[in-house]
């Protein structure tokens, strides 16, 4: 006799019946909960790495470490976001300097 017999799980699959209800959607949430944690990982990951690029100074870059890996995803979203203003912005020094020498 096989350990399925033993277990009883061969009357459900020779009866083609349903043993382990909602296992299906159990599975599913939890391989997208999985996938949620490792996005939100990695966008952790990806706005520390650019933290310490970036060297904002030690009070900044501490606060915005605490920001990024309280909240995930809305302070990653918020660091890239002011980083591509910080770096947008035209620097006036340098565009006089260059006018003047």
């Amino acid at each position: 006799m096989s350990a399925f017999a033993e277990a009883g799980l061969s009357e459900c699959a020779r009866e083609n019946m349903d043993c382990m209800p909602g296992f299906g959607t159990f599975l599913v949430l939890s391989l997208l909960t999985l996938f949620t944690i490792g996005m939100a990982f990695a966008i952790s990951m990806s706005a520390t790495l650019s933290i310490v690029l970036a060297r904002p100074g030690v009070l900044r870059g501490a606060l915005w470490f605490v920001a990024v890996w309280t909240v995930p995803l809305l302070g990653a979203v918020a660091w890239f976001l002011s980083e591509r203003r910080r770096t947008s912005r035209p620097d006036n020094d340098k565009n006089i300097r260059s006018n003047i020498g």
